[in-house]
């Protein structure tokens, strides 16, 4: 038998038969690296739900700060208002103390 035909008449076998297929499979460590990839695949699931708790946990710390910024901004929009009104009265006052000065002067003339 040729090389050729030893190769067709091992694939043959390893498609057709089963337990020569797991046999093979052994042989060269296929199972060790199934092995290898189920427990890769189950650290990932593991890690992935640490992860996945850490991320809901940054979420909902996340929007407690977003709910504190919109109340911030509601606040400093009430200051601004507040300070909009204070600025004008100020500059009413200026204005009457400004009238009053030139009065007083021209009164003193």
């Amino acid at each position: 038998m040729s090389i050729d035909e030893l190769k067709a008449k091992l694939l043959e076998l390893l498609r057709k038969d089963e337990k020569f297929r797991y046999a093979v499979a052994g042989l060269i460590g296929l199972d060790t690296i199934l092995n290898e990839l189920k427990k890769l695949r189950e650290d990932f699931s593991r890690r992935f739900e640490v992860i996945e708790k850490k991320l809901l946990e940054h979420d909902k710390h996340f929007k407690a700060i977003e709910k504190k910024l919109l109340e911030h901004d509601k606040r400093f929009e009430t200051l601004e208002k507040i300070l909009l009104e204070h600025t004008r009265s100020l500059n009413r006052i200026e204005l009457e103390i400004e009238t009053l000065n030139e009065s007083f002067y021209c009164k003193a003339l």
